[in-house]
Formats: C-alpha cells, sequence, structure tokens
C-alpha cells in the first residue's frame, strides 16, 4: 500500500518540490549573525513546505479516513449477516435441548409412577417382598443431551432397542410369568440397600435382605 500512495501524481509532486528545496537550502554553519538570518529565512521556507504538504495531500487523507471508516462499516454489515445466522442457530439449538430435557424428566416421572403403582399393587396382594424388590429396582437415567450435536452418517440404518413403555406390566411378567432366571431383569439396587444396611445394621428389616456384618 505505501508504494501505491508513492506512485499517486499529487505524492510524486510533493516529494519532487521537497527534494528540490532540500538540495537548495541545505544546512549552513553558524558563525555569524547573518547566518543567523539565513537560518531564520530557511525555517521560513520549511514552513512554508509544510503547508504545502497540509494543501496538497490533507485532502486525500481525509478523502483515506471516510473510505476505511466505510470499509470498517462494510466489515460489521458482512460479519453481522454470518454471526446473526450463528446466534439463530445457537438459540435453536439450546430451545431443543430444554425441550428434550423437558421429556426426559416426564419420561423419569411416568416410569417413578408406574414403579410406584406397581409396588403399591403388589403389596396390596400380600406380596410385600416383591414389592420391595420393584421400589429398589436400579432405573437407568436417559443419557445427557451433550452441547454438541454429531450427525453420524453410520447411524442410519435398521437398529433396534428396548423400551419399557409400562413398568407394572413389566414387573408382573417377571414376578408372576417369566423364568425364575427373568428376575436378573429387575435386578435390587445394591448400593442403596447397602446403604441401608450400613445405617441400620442388624436392625435392617427388608423381606429377602439380611444386614451381613463384615
Amino acid at each position: 500500500m505505501g508504494d501505491e500512495l508513492k506512485n499517486l501524481p499529487v505524492v510524486q509532486e510533493v516529494d519532487a518540490a521537497i527534494v528540490k528545496f532540500l538540495s537548495a537550502a541545505g544546512i549552513p554553519d553558524i558563525k555569524t549573525a547573518d547566518d543567523v538570518l539565513k537560518a531564520e529565512e530557511i525555517r521560513k521556507a520549511v514552513r512554508m513546505q509544510l503547508a504545502l504538504i497540509d494543501a496538497k495531500l490533507d485532502p486525500f487523507r481525509e478523502a483515506a479516513y471516510k473510505a476505511y471508516q466505510g470499509w470498517l462499516g462494510l466489515i460489521k454489515a458482512q460479519r453481522g449477516k454470518l454471526e446473526a445466522l450463528d446466534a439463530a442457530l445457537v438459540k435453536n439449538v439450546r430451545a431443543w435441548k430444554a425441550q428434550e430435557e423437558r421429556k426426559a424428566v416426564e419420561e423419569r416421572k411416568r416410569r417413578e409412577d408406574e414403579r410406584l403403582a406397581a409396588a403399591a399393587e403388589l403389596e396390596e396382594k400380600g406380596d410385600v417382598e416383591a414389592a420391595n424388590a420393584v421400589l429398589e429396582v436400579a432405573t437407568k437415567e436417559p443419557e445427557k443431551i451433550e452441547s454438541t450435536v454429531k450427525l453420524d452418517m453410520r447411524t442410519f440404518g435398521d437398529k433396534w432397542h428396548a423400551e419399557v413403555v409400562n413398568e407394572r406390566a413389566f414387573y408382573r411378567w417377571v414376578l408372576d410369568i417369566a423364568p425364575p432366571d427373568a428376575i436378573e431383569l429387575i435386578m435390587p439396587n445394591m448400593p442403596t440397600l447397602n446403604r441401608l444396611a450400613r445405617e441400620q445394621k442388624d436392625k435392617l428389616s427388608i423381606p429377602g435382605v439380611e444386614a451381613v456384618k463384615e
């Protein structure tokens, strides 16, 4: 950019005038009063050259500054379009995540209500052990929604997974109909049972469970 400015006609004109002035003026030695007067004359001529520079180049400096401000405005406007899109995408992703989290909370509540209802039904039938087994069953929490959603092409195609849609029916099948080894499907929540054993020790009273001293 510096070379381009130097090649402008007005800049070349000013530069030529300054070179000519400097070559003629020189720097005199000050030895006498006349030399002082000569130096003052040269300084006067220097101020005239400075005024020439201002007169010739200042208008271009103002125009360049306005162009610079305009260029900054253009850049800001172009960036603003993309930043607005980015902000809209972030807003939509956050809204989707919030909705999915609400669904997960509702689903956990629905399953917990079904589990409690199934336990209550078993207890009414007198099967307290089965009711406690249902109450102590460990339920898997839904996976946390990641902040970045990635589309993996390998996920397309037929895939299958199990989903408990009616816990009461599921527990009834395990306890009343299914083969004995199906009880593994509702394994006891051992961390909770161990905590109760530590707290209650030999006072622990849960059908089918004993507190064992190590």
